[in-house]
């Protein structure tokens, strides 16, 4: 992994999904809060689409991977414009982003019938 000079895609496959999108959710979370360096919230970036890239490979379940669609789809378009927002506007971005992750990650710890 580029942007994860110290795991290996394996190393994080070791993780249940959940835990995953937490990870993807603490690098936007990161972004957010450091939102006035735009080379720090570009790693936080890259970071995340790797991640993200590592998640899109499990499985989620039809509705949760359906509720990601949509970010995963505003992340790349994000991702072309760079990192080079206004703080408050990489802010809120990245809290939105950050959320939905964190959404996911719940809804991947409850079972089906729940």
């Amino acid at each position: 992994m580029k942007a994860h000079r110290s795991l290996q895609r394996l190393d994080v496959l070791k993780y249940p999904p959940e835990k995953i999108a937490l990870m993807v959710a603490s690098e936007f979370l990161r972004a957010s809060a450091r939102s006035e360096y735009p080379s720090i919230v570009q790693g936080c970036f890259d970071r995340a689409r790797e991640l993200m890239g590592i998640l899109d490979t499990v499985d989620l379940g039809p509705e949760v991977a359906s509720d990601l669609q949509p970010v995963y789809h505003r992340c790349t378009e994000e991702q072309l414009l760079g990192a080079k927002h206004l703080p408050a506007l990489v802010r809120e971005m990245s809290l939105a982003l950050a959320q939905a992750f964190e959404r996911a990650s719940e809804r991947l710890q409850k079972p089906p019938d729940a």
